[in-house]
């Protein structure tokens, strides 16, 4: 995935309504996503500093997930599957006729026939299904 790309669908994140930080995520360009155990009020807040030193905020309105993170990609999993009331949506590889990788997340939602939400990248096919949610 080029940096336009994890750009582009980060942007796509946060614009959806279903969309919240959570801790572990990485924010594009600058820190993990953080929650302090000694204030759990507080919220998000960004790790920083090369010796491991912190300091707690809320993500600015304008950052952006890096969505190749793998525990960003984990957490917008665990958002997917609050967000269809299914533990079990996963997302698998897969190739479409011309031998292209491509990525679909399947959902099961209850009393529902299972969804699958294609995309080019597992990011995109959990965008995918997270903007789909009802």
């Amino acid at each position: 995935m080029t940096p336009a790309e994890a750009l582009a669908l980060g942007q796509r994140a946060v614009e959806c309504p279903r969309w919240r930080w959570m801790p572990g995520m990485l924010i594009l360009g600058r820190w993990r996503v953080d929650i302090d155990p000694e204030r759990p009020n507080r919220g998000p807040g960004w790790e920083c500093g090369p010796n491991g030193e912190t300091w707690w905020e809320e993500p600015d309105a304008d950052d952006i997930p890096d969505v190749r993170d793998p525990a960003t990609l984990g957490c917008l999993l665990a958002l997917v599957r609050e967000a269809w009331v299914d533990p079990t949506a996963h997302v698998v590889p897969t190739a479409d006729d011309s031998g292209t990788e491509t990525w679909v997340a399947w959902v099961f939602p209850p009393a529902e026939v299972p969804r699958t939400f294609p995309g080019g990248s597992e990011a995109e096919a959990l965008l995918a299904a997270l903007e789909a949610a009802p």
